[in-house]
């Protein structure tokens, strides 16, 4: 079986290539902080509304890890 390496032209032409290299890593981490931002809030949000005792525990455990 015959391997091919040859590399797919983008529809976008040949300046595609330089942006493509910033875009796809600046573009992977404002997902990953908007996601963790989100996560944290949802998580916040989540211990407040818990009566006190719990809150504690919850807060104690989450000091753990």
């Amino acid at each position: 079986m015959e391997e091919h390496s040859s590399k797919l032209k983008s529809i976008w032409g040949q300046w595609w290539e330089p942006f493509r290299k910033w875009l796809y890593p600046l573009w992977l981490l404002y997902e990953t902080t908007i996601r963790f931002y989100e996560y944290a809030l949802y998580t916040y949000y989540s211990i407040i509304d818990v009566p006190i005792e719990i809150n504690e525990i919850a807060i104690q455990t989450l000091a753990i890890c």
